[in-house]
């Protein structure tokens, strides 16, 4: 813990396909989970959604354009840095820290946009600043820590002095201000909802939040929001249920709604045509009998004979994807700001269906990582590559 701002910090960078956190979590019921740096520093740096797969390496779990930016307040940010008697070791100290960082933020974004425009040289490189440009320009989601019932409104009232998409998480004293929240619309990521006393602004956890919260109409997503014990909160939503949460939400909080805050509904949440086959079959409230990831476990329990084969970065001549997104995107705009921390290989449809013929003709049935050869890319030098090819002169920052 060396700064209350370390924005510039990636979740991606600290994650370990291999923890046994994954598997528990799996068995438990759950395909997709998020991860990211805890609530020390007031600015935490980024977290990601990731599948529930045994992958070999990070990016086999990432699930690309979930990354959020993590910000802390109340006891956490104010004990740490108060032990060694630096700023913030106070709850103004804290909100203060944040609004200066993201008054910064906002000056150095509107200076390269002022740059761009103009012409003209953009302000000094500054690495911290640039991984809150997304922020406050609207384009990555924050998930604001706080516990108790004024740090939410606290952590309520500067994300909408900076126009932040943000959710509380937590959201530990909610049912206290319930109404305020439902007239804000904020969306809130409630749990663990079985904590222990271990310090003041956790006192009130009750079961009962999720419950009033759903009938104050507030949206909200609930969470075990602890590593391998993730297994456990099947069984605290089942107590929430008993404490007036009803059934039907209790099942959104776990599937649509934390899928909708991830921005991946159209891809997981809910079951329909069209979205990845993942599902859980059980008999009875909290007893998971199997775990279907992507529709791979049933085929490999089905059949004796299969090919599993695994892509990223699909792109052909038909249907949506990453090359005909920049290039309608590259048409429209002169500059484009495009990350360079997704990493990932590129794959054309034409060659893909032809691995896919030759594998039929042989037995070497099982599982398969399937991509052209080239090595990785980022969606950076992707996207500058693809403008090179299509001769077209819009500047990629």
């Amino acid at each position: 813990v060396s700064s209350p701002n370390t924005s510039q910090i990636r979740g991606i960078d600290g994650m370990n396909p291999k923890d046994m956190a994954i598997k528990a979590a799996r068995d438990a019921g759950f395909t997709v989970c998020y991860t990211g740096p805890g609530s020390a520093n007031v600015i935490g740096g980024t977290g990601f959604a990731f599948k529930c797969i045994d992958g070999e390496t990070v990016l086999d779990l990432l699930i690309p354009g979930t990354e959020m930016m993590k910000m802390a307040f109340g006891e956490n940010p104010k004990n740490v840095y108060g032990s060694k008697n630096i700023l913030p070791n106070t709850r103004m100290g804290v909100a203060s820290v944040l609004r200066e960082a993201l008054f910064n933020a906002k000056a150095y974004s509107d200076a390269k946009l002022k740059a761009e425009k103009e012409g003209k040289e953009p302000p000094k490189p500054d690495f911290r600043l640039e991984s809150l440009v997304p922020v406050v320009r609207g384009e990555m989601k924050v998930r604001m820590h706080a516990h108790r019932n004024d740090d939410i409104v606290t952590a309520v009232r500067i994300a909408k002095e900076f126009n932040l998409d943000f959710a509380i998480e937590h959201c530990t004293e909610g049912y206290m201000i319930k109404d305020f929240l439902a007239k804000e619309g904020v969306t809130a990521v409630v749990g663990p909802l079985d904590m222990q006393p271990a310090k003041m602004e956790i006192w009130n956890t009750t079961f009962a939040n999720p419950g009033i919260l759903e009938k104050a109409g507030v949206n909200f997503c609930l969470t075990q929001d602890t590593s391998s014990f993730t297994k456990m909160l099947p069984i605290n939503v089942g107590i929430a249920i008993r404490e007036g949460l009803s059934w039907d939400y209790a099942l959104k909080a776990v599937t649509l709604n934390p899928a909708k805050l991830l921005g991946i509904d159209h891809r997981v949440g809910s079951l329909k045509a069209g979205k990845t086959a993942n599902l859980i079959i059980i008999d009875d409230m909290v007893h998971v009998k199997k775990v279907i990831l992507e529709g791979e476990l049933a085929v490999a329990e089905i059949l004796e004979k299969y090919f599993i084969v695994r892509i990223a970065w699909v792109f052909g001549l038909n249907g949506n994807n990453f090359i005909k997104t920049m290039l309608r995107l590259g048409k429209k705009y002169d500059t484009m700001r495009v990350v360079c921390d997704q990493i990932g290989t590129p794959t054309y449809t034409f060659d893909l269906s032809r691995l896919l013929v030759d594998m039929i003709e042989t037995e070497k049935y099982g599982y398969y990582h399937a991509t052209n050869e080239g090595g990785y890319i980022s969606w950076y030098d992707f996207t500058c590559e693809i403008f090179k090819q299509a001769g077209i002169s819009t500047n990629v920052i």
